[in-house]
Order: C-alpha cells, then structure tokens, then sequence
C-alpha cells in the first residue's frame, strides 16, 4: 500500500497535502492509503540513473541480490500518472557516455506512465545509447 494523502472529518481537506491544519474544533484526522503496484527499473546499459516525475534516483544490475532495499524499486498509487524520463548524457562506471533513447513500455503522450494491474509487478528498463562529447573551436563562418 502508499500513501495517497488525508481524510478530516471524513473529508478531503481544502489543502489536498494537508501541509498544515489549524484546531479549532474537534477532528478526526485519518491517512488514506491505496493499493501499490511494484515497478521495478533497470537500464540498459546497467547502473544508469531514470527519473520518475523529474526525480532521479539510481538503479542496479539485474542480478544483484539487493531485495526490497533496491534503489530502482518504486512503489505507486493505482490510478496514477509518472513521468518517466531520464538523465542524459550519463557515464557509466568506465567513463563512457550515455544518452537516453527510450523505455521498453509504451507511454503516453510526454512520457507519461499510467499505473494499471496494481496485482502484478512491473519491470521497466530506459535503454541507452552510445554518445560522445565534442569540444573545438567554432569554424569561421
């Protein structure tokens, strides 16, 4: 399950995040959480960093043994929309570089992810592609 924001007396509060609530009169105040759905992200080549709603975060090789505490874990609200990106250029371990081609899932319209089938966990992988860095003088035109 994730969190997916607050209740007060039953309601939504005005401020949908509930940063901040003045008492006045009594209340009840409850979370509200909502089936998870597993997404689990690799990139291809391996160890490159994605980015999920413009946050980017690290991922690991296929077969490291690394369980729940998987960096590219993320776990998200049934009904919801990610954006999927990610860095780019990178490098990897050995200092070459990387550009973002595409992700191996069709998304919709600027990358966006819709999160369906929260019962079944998901593997994503961003594919990469060879870049290179260029450095010079401009050309007299």
């Amino acid at each position: 399950f994730v969190f997916t924001g607050w209740l007060v007396n039953g309601n939504p509060p005005g401020d949908s995040s509930l940063r901040t609530y003045t008492v006045r009169n009594p209340a009840v105040i409850s979370p509200v959480f909502a089936p998870a759905k597993r997404v689990l992200f690799y990139t291809e080549p391996e160890g490159l960093r994605v980015s999920v709603d413009r946050s980017p975060f690290d991922t690991v090789g296929r077969l490291e043994n690394v369980g729940r505490s998987n960096p590219g874990l993320r776990e998200f609200a049934a009904g919801g929309r990610h954006l999927l990106s990610a860095p780019s250029p990178q490098q990897d371990s050995q200092g070459r570089m990387w550009v973002f081609d595409s992700y191996d899932i069709p998304l919709g319209p600027g990358g966006s992810y819709n999160v369906v089938n929260v019962n079944v966990m998901q593997t994503v992988t961003a594919r990469f592609v060879r870049g290179a860095s260029q450095t010079g003088r401009k050309r007299p035109g």
